[in-house]
């Protein structure tokens, strides 16, 4: 059992790190530059290494892939969430890590700490009804800021030893979400406001307003709401630029936060498991995955590869840096859809051309011959987007029971017209007519993290 007192706390990156993160941040960009064939032989290259590290030294996966160690990737089993956690401690190559005591460790947690000196510890909110925990050493855990160091560039954002950038992020403060351990770390070159995004609206905009930050960072849905608030003139605030994690930026979100600002926000893609995925060049035709960092295989149900300009049903990613906990073909459910072109920009990274989100946020409802009828999240987004109200939530409260949850309807909202058009659109689908209500909120409802989650399906059995 891990001893709490060999927990180092963690408030800023030193010179060594600082150092070490830049020049991570130079050679990925130099990457920039190769071709795609180069691309594909860096790729093999660090898959080969990757998958010989743990086969070494994670007895999961010397029996997972066994007989397949030579294989391609395509042909390897799917490493899944449920699987991931009930094999933890085979999967990690460090036998002296226990998945319960790294979550006793971050059940404890009051700042950003190092688990045993050596390791950063994270768990997922759990959007999937599946909790997950990550761990990663602590020169892996810098490739993240690396990637993040990379981001900057695209974005335009130029650092400077005379004045310090102002950095507003809203997003996660606990200390276990990778978000909210940033929060407890001091950067140079920066002045940073942490929000926190379950504080009360009100006191965003006041901190916002006497802050006023030169760039601006956090949860989608958070940023949207705020982009609401300074269309109406509460928020007064001039950043230069925006960007966007942690949910899908949708249309209308993307056309308030330029209607606010004055410019296109910046997408960025990625989850705790495997940091940095993908973000936006200042082209804005899609985000560009990381592709020297990380494989993104676009799938199907049957983990048939989807061709670009069609959607996949989920992800895999094998995360081609992280050794202490190695991803190799790690299930996510994000519904993306790959560009068939390349961006005008001139990166040679794969474009992903749209993320309409996850399967946890489609519906499914009982059809009329006994089966299950998908309802995909735009089909609510596109029939919710215009109402006139301040905003919205979906809950399937059962199988065929739906609770749309409505903030500040406005005077000409019509409950009994919008019920009908939403129960001929899903019968429309071939679903049977559902039990639709709708509820009037003051304030949308928020996960444990903060997030705003905009469509709630039913939790799917495993």
């Amino acid at each position: 059992m891990s001893n709490k007192t060999n927990h180092t706390a963690v408030k800023s990156l030193n010179i060594f790190q600082i150092l070490k993160m830049l020049w991570n941040a130079r050679k990925l960009h130099s990457h920039e530059k190769w071709s795609r064939e180069k691309i594909k032989k860096h790729q093999e290259k660090k898959l080969r290494k990757l998958r010989d590290y743990a086969y070494a030294h994670s007895p999961f996966y010397k029996r997972f892939h066994q007989g397949l160690e030579n294989h391609p990737l395509h042909e390897l089993p799917v490493l899944t969430k449920q699987e991931l956690m009930r094999s933890w401690d085979e999967i990690v190559t460090d036998k002296s890590l226990h998945l319960k005591d790294v979550e006793q460790f971050l059940n404890n947690l009051k700042g950003f700490e190092l688990y045993n000196n050596k390791y950063v510890a994270f768990a997922t909110g759990g959007t999937t009804g599946v909790k997950g925990i990550t761990i990663y050493n602590k020169e892996e855990w810098l490739n993240i800021f690396s990637q993040s160091a990379r981001l900057t560039k695209w974005i335009g954002i130029k650092f400077s030893l005379g004045k310090k950038l102002r950095f507003a992020a809203v997003q996660s403060k606990l200390p276990w979400h990778i978000a909210g351990a940033a929060s407890f770390i001091k950067f140079p070159f920066t002045k940073t406001l942490p929000l926190d995004v379950t504080e009360p609206m009100e006191q965003q905009i006041n901190e916002l307003n006497e802050f006023r930050p030169d760039n601006f960072g956090g949860f989608a849905g958070n940023i949207h709401l705020l982009a609401l608030e300074q269309i109406k003139g509460s928020l007064k605030i001039s950043p230069k630029t925006v960007t966007t994690t942690a949910e899908t930026l949708k249309k209308e979100a993307r056309e308030d936060i330029e209607k606010a600002w004055g410019f296109k926000p910046f997408e960025a893609y990625g989850s705790t498991e495997i940091g940095e995925a993908a973000a936006e060049c200042a082209q804005h035709k899609g985000l560009h995955i990381f592709e020297d960092v990380i494989i993104l295989e676009i799938v199907d149900n049957d983990n048939q590869p989807v061709p670009p300009g069609k959607t996949g049903s989920k992800v895999l990613a094998t995360v081609l840096w992280n050794y202490t906990l190695p991803f190799i073909r790690y299930e996510l459910s994000d519904h993306i859809k790959l560009s068939p072109d390349p961006c005008p920009c001139g990166r040679p990274f794969q474009l992903i051309q749209e993320i309409q989100g996850r399967e946890e946020n489609v519906i499914y409802l009982p059809g009329e011959g006994g089966e299950k009828v998908r309802i995909e999240p735009d089909i609510l987004f596109d029939n919710l987007v215009l109402l006139p109200i301040d905003g919205w939530q979906v809950v399937q409260e059962k199988e065929d029971t739906i609770t749309f949850l409505i903030l500040v309807p406005h005077d000409n909202f019509n409950e009994k017209e919008f019920l009908k058009k939403m129960n001929d659109e899903f019968v429309k689908r071939g679903a049977k007519s559902p039990n639709l209500k709708v509820e009037y909120i003051k304030e949308l409802r928020h996960t444990k993290l903060g997030k705003t989650i905009t469509i709630q399906a039913l939790k799917k059995s495993e």
